[in-house]
């Protein structure tokens, strides 16, 4: 049985290759549903604005561009909120800014439908295009081939999805006998071996059900690709 040790992880930069711009539509970190993301990009440039609540348990939105983007796959910014504003049933009345400088936004998209979100207070967040339409599971075999282990479907594994959301991802489960445990996580590797050896290792919580990030947000990582 090969060992994780054997297996050379590669860790591939920020961006993706071949990059193109990001669907555009809403975003949000699938284990934190309440809050999300509209974002949309048309040449070069980004708009995006995010719902949530104040700590007042009031709902809020803050807006960022439209900017240029610093890359294909980068956006830095800052967010500013609007307030006084339109209602629902109410004459026309225009927001007025509340606040021009809640905070820098850094997003890098890792994929067309995958990013990171830094937060003002340095956070990082996953992020995922919402998919709403009906949506039928795939299957999910015991052993993985290379239409499972390569670059889009690495690009999709994000922090905060579970065992299962990994597993539905990349169609196929992770090798039972490569897997290593330390007191602060697990590591599991889905491995190929049709035409060399490939294989994506991916961090989870000391549970195993959560994947879950490392010192320098190092939460997966790949061989052979």
């Amino acid at each position: 049985m090969l060992k994780v040790a054997m297996v050379a992880p590669l860790l591939l930069s920020a961006g993706f290759v071949g990059a193109t711009p990001p669907e555009n539509g809403w975003w949000w970190n699938p284990a934190e549903s309440g809050r999300g993301f509209a974002i949309e990009v048309q040449n070069g440039s980004m708009f995006m604005a995010g719902f949530m609540y104040d700590n007042a348990g009031t709902p809020v939105w803050y807006v960022s561009g439209p900017a240029p983007m610093t890359s294909d796959v980068l956006y830095q910014g800052k967010w500013i909120s609007y307030a006084n504003g339109q209602t629902l049933n109410g004459q026309y009345k225009s927001a007025v800014v509340s606040n021009d400088a809640v905070g820098s936004v850094v997003i890098n998209f890792t994929s067309t439908t995958t990013a990171t979100l830094q937060l003002p207070n340095g956070t990082v967040m996953p992020l995922v295009r919402f998919g709403f339409g009906p949506q039928q599971p795939g299957p999910v075999s015991a052993t993985c081939t290379t239409s499972n282990i390569n670059l889009d479907k690495y690009n999709r594994i994000t922090v905060g999805m579970t065992m299962a959301q990994v597993n539905q991802t990349l169609g196929c489960t992770y090798v039972p006998g490569s897997t290593s445990r330390t007191a602060t996580y697990v590591l599991n590797t889905w491995m190929v071996y049709d035409n060399g050896i490939k294989g994506i290792l991916i961090y989870f919580d000391k549970t195993n059900s959560v994947v879950t990030a490392q010192p320098g947000n190092i939460f997966k990582s790949s061989s052979g690709f």
